[in-house]
């Protein structure tokens, strides 16, 4: 469960975000049409996490994009040193 303070933060970075909670009590956060600095394939992209049960001890620990997000001809991001 998100805590209010946080789901009020988040709401108001990101007004369009949708929280569902989930019957184990952690929740899906989903923030469509996140924009997207250019280099990428597309200008916005729809991001996803999982809040888990025990947040804020436990944090989320990655996320997922839409399956088209990505840089053009399909090659990687070169990681900074």
């Amino acid at each position: 469960m998100i805590l209010t303070p946080d789901l009020k933060a988040l709401s108001a970075c990101y007004p369009n975000a949708v929280v569902r909670d989930r019957t184990d009590h952690s929740a899906v956060v989903a923030v469509p049409d996140l924009p997207l600095e250019p280099g990428w394939n597309q200008p916005t992209t729809e991001v996803c996490f999982v809040v888990p049960t025990a947040y804020p001890a436990a944090q989320p620990d990655c996320f997922s994009t839409d399956p088209y997000c990505g840089w053009p001809g399909g090659s990687c991001r070169p990681i900074a040193p």
